[in-house]
């Protein structure tokens, strides 16, 4: 997902109600920077605020080294209940790791392409879970989703949602018309509105699950202690 892909960013099309109170409601980041243009660097960066270029392995492969620390360990160590829930991709998953990240419950999801509500509702549902278990102490919890990683492929459900979508080329910027132009090269002269309408569908699906999150915050009573943060790990590229 990148810089422009929901509405409160400017989107012409998409379909992020959710996501949209979240930023009306908090602060909208405009100036930003990711550590890395692929998942694993990214995140590495999220979790360690350090360069991944510092790191002296891979971590997918190798993990964080202890000079390293983590936010779930600065915060485990503080007395927060910290969880992770869907994609990993940080490294091994044996105690020992998950006791230096301090990560004290871990659910790794994949992605659920035959789930009706998206692929990543197992995910949402999860850390909806973690929340209501630890709800009258502090915790922190990495919720890592799927979408709109590849393949997008959206049930119908949602993907009805957008049946009527026509994308108009001089609705974009410069920078996608090149996008344009490679998918009616790859695809055909309908490629555009396929994979527009596909992108945008798995989005919404995404907005719907952050949404039923964001409802569980109110139901259990937390939203003045509880803080929501909603990132991409690419940007724009």
């Amino acid at each position: 997902m990148g810089l422009g892909d929901l509405a409160c960013y400017g989107h012409p099309y998409a379909r992020t109600p959710n996501l949209d109170r979240l930023a009306s409601e908090g602060t909208r980041f405009t100036r930003f920077y990711v550590a890395g243009a692929t998942c694993n660097p990214s995140r590495s960066g999220f979790m360690s605020s350090r360069n991944p270029a510092t790191l002296p392995n891979y971590n997918q492969d190798f993990g964080f080294p202890e000079s390293h620390i983590t936010i779930t360990k600065l915060l485990h160590d503080a007395g927060y209940k910290t969880g992770h829930v869907g994609k990993w991709h940080i490294g091994p998953r044996s105690n020992s790791t998950l006791q230096q990240l301090g990560i004290d419950e871990v659910e790794v999801i994949g992605g659920a392409v035959n789930d009706p509500l998206g692929k990543d509702a197992r995910v949402y549902q999860a850390g909806m879970e973690f929340i209501e278990r630890h709800k009258d102490e502090p915790f922190y919890l990495n919720l890592w989703s799927h979408v709109a990683h590849s393949p997008v492929e959206p049930r119908e459900t949602l993907l009805r949602e957008f049946d009527n979508l026509n994308v108009k080329r001089s609705d974009f910027d410069r920078y996608m018309q090149n996008k344009f132009d490679s998918a009616v090269k790859i695809g055909g002269n309908d490629a555009i509105n396929l994979g527009m309408r596909r992108y945008l569908a798995d989005l919404w699906g995404m907005d719907q699950m952050v949404g039923r999150l964001l409802d569980k915050i109110d139901e259990l009573g937390i939203r003045d202690n509880t803080i929501v943060a909603f990132t991409a790990d690419h940007g724009k590229f």
